[in-house]
């Protein structure tokens, strides 16, 4: 009954934090408030209202803070992104919408199928490739990197799917780790095969997709590789391929050279990091107020460069508070994985945590100068709509390692 009202209590404090950014758009600068914005947050209410309500009916195992967060994270992102574009913030309402009636359904598929994980590592890892193959082929290039497709009217990027192969293929594969590691070479074979996925995503020119995998890979290896030499193979091959990288490949060293010294290239690759710097400092530590900044000016601002336009608006306040609430979702994802009995989920919730602490990593310290920009998103927070249904699935893989982690396994 604590617990309830716990539940009750936090999730009336997210509708009030989602009323009072409506209220800000009262103070737009020549804004006429419209029946629009009303419509909007209305139906941002609605989809946490079903994010989290929904979700203690269906089990009472499950970490209902972590959809609070989440609630709170894609309300952030939907008020500035219609700030910045009516359109693309209803298209993310849509698209929230459907990545929660992804997430349900996710849950409910994962649940159905728990006992035939074991079976299906060819499965998954034919998957993977069968992508590959078709993104090398069929691949439209947008932001410099092929890794679109077109299928009618509809674009997505099955990168975003990959990762999640991958994660289901690292459990899989930790989950019958005795069994694959009598096999002669058999973590070498899995290891290679890892740098396999790394080598098609760099063809792909997703470097953002290409470290990711390979920090899920190193990650794991550290925690559940009993081959100890492969962990410190791998960093050495890492620092091998990043000097080798930056020297074959062209699109490597234009990353780099526009993290060293932007302020050269303002006119073209410096562009993006000068104009992301310029609207995190004019807004300050409580930001100019909404409508009041100009985030327009930062390129694709409403998706790798979300969280520059948060800070130039919300300030750097707001800012610290979106860098909070993924160190605790990110905390609650690690300690599903340290709280299970079974591998499988121990293995799928870890990396889930490692995927999503990688992924704010690369946009967060790339937006502010701390690392070179690698073109990912900022999970639930960004506009795009693979980018969110993949997020919600990945909460849905956490979600169910939290409700079945502790049978014994």
């Amino acid at each position: 009954m604590r617990k309830k009202v716990k539940i009750s209590s936090s999730l009336l404090l997210v509708f009030m934090f989602v009323i009072l950014e409506l209220s800000l758009f009262f103070f737009y600068k020549d804004m006429k408030p419209t029946q629009n914005f009303i419509y909007y947050t209305a139906g941002v209410l609605v989809l946490i209202y079903l994010l989290n309500i929904l979700l203690i009916k269906i089990s009472p195992k499950a970490d209902r803070y972590l959809n609070l967060i989440v609630s709170m994270l894609f309300s952030i992102g939907t008020f500035e992104i219609l700030r910045l574009d009516e359109t693309s913030g209803f298209r993310q309402i849509i698209w929230i919408s459907i990545g929660i009636i992804v997430f349900y359904l996710a849950i409910f598929i994962l649940t159905a199928m728990k006992n035939k994980f074991n079976k299906m590592f060819f499965i998954v890892l034919s998957l993977i490739y069968i992508l590959f193959i078709i993104t090398l082929v069929l691949g439209k290039t947008k932001y410099g990197a092929r890794n679109w497709i077109r299928l009618g009217p509809i674009r997505f990027q099955p990168g975003e799917f990959i990762k999640i192969l991958y994660i289901f293929l690292q459990a899989i594969y930790y989950k019958n780790y005795k069994r694959y590691a009598s096999i002669k070479f058999g973590p070498e074979i899995f290891t290679l095969i890892s740098y396999s996925f790394i080598m098609f995503f760099f063809l792909q020119k997703d470097l953002g997709s290409a470290v990711i995998i390979y920090g899920m890979m190193m990650f794991s290896e550290f925690v559940f590789e009993k081959k100890k030499y492969l962990k410190y193979v791998n960093l050495l091959l890492a620092v091998v391929m990043s000097v080798v990288s930056y020297y074959l490949f062209s699109h490597v060293r234009v990353r780099v050279l526009s993290f060293i010294n932007p302020w050269d290239y303002m006119d073209g690759i410096g562009l993006q990091i000068t104009q992301s710097l310029f609207a995190i400092s004019s807004g300050g530590f409580v930001g100019t107020g909404i409508g009041l900044g100009l985030p327009n000016t930062i390129p694709v601002a409403t998706s790798d460069f979300i969280f520059s336009a948060i800070c130039e608006e919300m300030g750097t306040l707001v800012g610290i508070a979106v860098i909070m609430l993924f160190i605790m979702l990110i905390s609650r994802m690690f300690k599903i994985s340290l709280k299970s009995n079974d591998t499988f989920y121990k293995v799928l919730s870890f990396n889930c945590a490692v995927l999503f602490s990688i992924q704010s990593l690369l946009i967060l310290g790339g937006v502010l100068k701390l690392i070179p920009l690698t073109g990912v998103t900022l999970p639930f927070v960004a506009y795009g709509g693979t980018s969110i249904l993949a997020s919600f699935i990945v909460l849905a893989m956490v979600q169910l390692s939290s409700i079945e982690g502790e049978v014994d396994g």
